[in-house]
């Protein structure tokens, strides 16, 4: 009988000016034990959230669905969630990773990664959470018909990321009815300029060019007002090294900065007396199975 645990990081896309197609995987993660059972019915065990709302669910019948397979009876154990749900930090990608992961593990892995990665994004819509949630890193994906190319980029190791953690919660639907129907055709060229600079700086670690380039004209400027805290933590820290963006949709809001600076950012930020929770973390590893 089959039995494995998997591991799936929290991700922050939309990161700067890479609006829907630039995430990175984050060193928090949610495991999931699944074990093959005789029961003739899959099982959910530990989960708070509804059969229906299942992510990870959905992605280990979808792997089977387009194979053409029967689903194997399975039981599904959720063992640790670090990734709160519905902040802008991937909750529902790592879950349907982690489904299609294990998914793919129980069909004897006939799925390429080519394969798997296209049913991911078809399942969530865009690529900007679950590509760099199975990769790991910073990801930036080109959706091209039907072939995703997919490109790592290399982050400086002593890069902080300091997330800024609301305690309510913003569904995507209602960060997306946020968006305007069109845009102007220099907020989305300040977008493209400064898109093309990202991979140096990163690797880099320049976090003076960072301030510079990771401005968004396309989501944040309409997306802010869904998120009370933006522009108190905004303001406190302009002036400090460090960037300040939004995390995905909201309403977790990340700073990137170096190590040495990373304590007195959060020092800042805390002195606001905020509800909040601060996180410092740093890049992370892609989807896998570790047992």
């Amino acid at each position: 009988m089959m039995k494995f645990k998997l591991k799936v990081p929290a991700t922050s896309a939309n990161l700067g000016p890479g609006f829907d197609f630039l995430g990175v995987g984050l060193d928090i993660y949610n495991e999931y034990l699944f074990e093959e059972n005789k029961d003739n019915q899959i099982k959910l065990v530990g989960f708070s959230v509804e059969v229906s709302d299942n992510y990870v669910l959905k992605g280990y019948k979808a792997v089977f669905e387009y194979l053409n397979l029967p689903t194997p009876s399975v039981t599904i154990t959720e063992v640790k969630r670090d990734i709160p749900v519905a902040r802008g930090m991937g909750s529902s990608s790592a879950a349907l990773a982690c489904g299609i992961i294990a998914g793919n593990k129980m069909a004897g892995n006939k799925l390429s990664n080519a394969e798997r990665d296209r049913l991911a994004v078809k399942l969530e819509g865009h690529p900007d959470n679950i590509i760099p949630c199975l990769h790991g890193d910073l990801v930036t994906t080109v959706v091209n018909d039907n072939e995703l190319i997919i490109e790592k980029l290399e982050v400086r190791s002593d890069l902080s990321f300091i997330l800024f953690i609301p305690k309510y919660k913003v569904k995507t639907i209602e960060a997306r009815n946020a968006l305007p129907k069109s845009y102007s055709l220099s907020d989305v060229t300040s977008n493209a300029s400064r898109v093309i600079l990202m991979p140096k700086a990163f690797l880099d670690g320049d976090i003076e060019v960072l301030k510079k380039i990771m401005v968004d004209k396309v989501h944040e400027p309409y997306r802010l007002k869904l998120i009370k805290e933006y522009d108190i933590i905004k303001n406190a820290l302009k002036d400090e090294y460090c960037t300040f963006n939004i995390s995905g949709s909201g309403p977790t809001m990340i700073s990137i900065t170096n190590r040495k600076n990373e304590e007195k950012i959060k020092k800042i930020v805390e002195d606001l007396h905020l509800d909040i929770d601060i996180l410092i973390t740093s890049r992370g590893f892609g989807a896998s199975i570790i047992e």
